[in-house]
């Protein structure tokens, strides 16, 4: 299964043992139904590949080609029961991604959990990615790429970060398809707790 996010989709082939007489026909016969039915659909007036087809919307569609010579002679178009050459699956609809705001991390010291939620039909094996920036507008810094969609990541706090800082979560699925989500204000990421202890009297001259 190949998966696009355009509607228009430009199909490669290959002619083999062309006679004598030449090339005269190519057509593109689509099903969206496995083959279980067939129907003519595009031809390509140039002869050369690809062959480009505007489809109707999202779905999944089936490909054969048809190629004649000019002589007329070449393989019947497909009937029920052929099954495609080539699957397409047409997704336009990107991923639902929601980020939520970090929180200690148990199991290690100086290190934040990253929770989310992403929900796609077509997610691939490794859709997310992770981001923080100290300004919306700013630079933005990776914290892990390509990461499977298990809904939570150990973010180890690298030094010298800012205590507060912006977080984006980016969601890609198979089709190519990308959402973004980020927090609206900054975080606190400070995971230092402030420690004292009494060192002895102060001298007269240190009072205020």
């Amino acid at each position: 299964m190949t998966f696009v996010k355009d509607r228009q989709v430009s199909i490669d082939y290959q002619v083999d043992k062309i006679g004598p007489s030449g090339l005269g026909k190519v057509t593109l016969w689509m099903t969206q139904d496995d083959g279980r039915t067939w129907r003519y659909f595009a031809d390509n007036p140039n002869l050369t590949p690809p062959i480009t087809a505007d489809l109707p919307g999202e779905g999944v569609y089936g490909f054969r080609i048809v190629v004649e010579s000019k002589a007329g002679l070449g393989k019947r178009g497909p009937v029920s029961g052929d099954p495609p050459e080539m699957r397409v699956e047409v997704d336009l609809t990107p991923p639902v991604a929601q980020l939520y705001a970090p929180e200690p991390d148990p199991h290690q010291r100086n290190a934040l959990t990253i929770t989310w939620n992403a929900t796609d039909k077509n997610l691939t094996s490794t859709p997310v990615s992770l981001w923080w920036a100290e300004r919306k507008d700013g630079e933005w810094h990776e914290i892990a790429l390509n990461q499977p969609n298990t809904g939570r990541y150990p973010w180890l706090l690298p030094p010298n970060l800012p205590f507060r800082v912006f977080m984006r979560l980016a969601v890609r699925d198979s089709a190519g398809n990308i959402s973004l989500a980020e927090t609206s204000e900054p975080v606190l990421v400070d995971l230092s707790e402030p420690e004292g202890r009494i060192t002895g009297l102060a001298s007269p001259g240190r009072h205020p």
